[in-house]
This record gives C-alpha cells, sequence and structure tokens, in this order.
C-alpha cells in the first residue's frame, strides 16, 4: 500500500512559496527525519510548489545564548536554529537547499532575523552540504552534550526536557518526571560532535558585517566521509 503522505503524484509545476506548516512539518517529522523526534520550540514552515515538496523546522537553540556570545554575534537579532529538513523522497536534489533558503528569507521578513544556525550529525554522516550549497560559514564542530537524555527509554533533547519538567538538573528531572508517572534517565557521553554552520539572512550589508566579525572562526568546508 502507497505512503499516505506520498501516496499521491505531487505538482511542484508553479514557483516556491513559503509559508507556515505546522500540522505537515509534525507528521513528516516524526514519520521521515531519522531522529523522529520534533523539539520543542520549533515551528515548521513549508515550501509549496504549489504542493508540499520540503519542510523545515526553525527554533531555538538548545543554548539560546551561548552561540551568539561564543560568535560575537550577538549584537544582530537571529541566533535561531534550522532543526529539522525533510524532503519529499522524489523531491530534486536542490531542493532542501533551496527550500533553506525561502525560508530564510521568510523569517527574515517576518521575524527580523539577521541570521539563523544549523548542525550536520557526524553520527549520520551529514557534513552539511545543504548549508554549503547556500555559502553558509562553517565555524567547526560543537562540544558533545555531556549527556543523552531518555524518557520512557526514548531519546529526548536537553531542551525538551527542559521544557516539559521545568529544569535538566539531577535528581530535579528524573522527580518530575516520575510525579507524572514517567522514567527519565540520562547517559554520559552519548552524542558525537556536530558540524556547525552560520547562515547570515539579512541585507547584504549586514550578511557582510556578520561575515567579518566571524572571520576568526570561519573554517574550511568539510566533507563527506566516503565510508
Amino acid at each position: 500500500m502507497a505512503d499516505a503522505l506520498f501516496d499521491l503524484q505531487p505538482d511542484w509545476s508553479g514557483e516556491m512559496v513559503i509559508r507556515e506548516a505546522p500540522t505537515a512539518g509534525r507528521e513528516w517529522a516524526l514519520t521521515y527525519h531519522y531522529a523522529r523526534t520534533i523539539p520543542s520550540s520549533s515551528l515548521f514552515y513549508g515550501a509549496f510548489k504549489p504542493d508540499l515538496i520540503c519542510v523545515v523546522g526553525v527554533g531555538t537553540g538548545a543554548n539560546r545564548h551561548g552561540m551568539a556570545k561564543g560568535l560575537g554575534l550577538d549584537r544582530w537579532k537571529g541566533d535561531l536554529e534550522i532543526t529539522r529538513v525533510i524532503c519529499h523522497p522524489d523531491a530534486p536534489k536542490n531542493t532542501a537547499s533551496q527550500s533553506v533558503a525561502g525560508v530564510m528569507r521568510y523569517v527574515h521578513r517576518q521575524k527580523g532575523a539577521e541570521w539563523l544556525f544549523s548542525y550536520a550529525d557526524t553520527a549520520q554522516n551529514h557534513h552539511g552540504g545543504i548549508y554549503q550549497a547556500l555559502n553558509a560559514l562553517y565555524v567547526g564542530l560543537s562540544n558533545p552534550f555531556t549527556y543523552g537524555y531518555f524518557l520512557d527509554g526514548k531519546r529526548v533533547h536537553q531542551r525538551s526536557v527542559s521544557a516539559m519538567f521545568g529544569t535538566v538538573k539531577w535528581p530535579d528531572a528524573p522527580d518530575a518526571a516520575a510525579a507524572q508517572g514517567q522514567t527519565l534517565t540520562r547517559e554520559r557521553d552519548v552524542d558525537k560532535p556536530k558540524h556547525c554552520y552560520i547562515l547570515p539572512c539579512s541585507t547584504p550589508a549586514v550578511n557582510r558585517a556578520i561575515r567579518k566579525a566571524l572571520q576568526p572562526h570561519i573554517k574550511p568546508y568539510p566533507k563527506r566521509d566516503p565510508a
């Protein structure tokens, strides 16, 4: 039986239009993204041509101030994370980059954001080709999280734990989970570092200023591990 979301021949003959798509975004994230989770802060945007071809999640990062301050970007509005990029399996190869570019423009117009950031998961052998195609700025590998969290045996992000229970402190967080009839555990050093990219999305002048500020941090693009 054909997949419920992909059982009809889509129409992608039109110009790409970006708009909010919370329901479709959640469905695609839970069904087609390898993590099978939805970051608690994410708002999903859809790329329509006129049928949906890609969804992109954007939200606040796990450390809302660390990225901006660590890279000297706190003078510009932004610090929003691209949390999910999920394309229709039959979409053309460049769809992901085009969709992310469209969402960047949309978020700039609607929210005044001047830069976003995203990670490429080395555990999935991702190197960030989507962002390299957009001339994003590569600033190296992130530090792995100290702990990985598991709610009733299912991996959850640190920010999701904080959103659900008001804290990630131990034993406060597992006590709060237990009060709701759930079991929260954690394991040390379960994450691998991730490639980190900065994506300026403002006016040409502001984008140049952001690039200049990031010069001490910019590194050559990584390549996909052929293995």
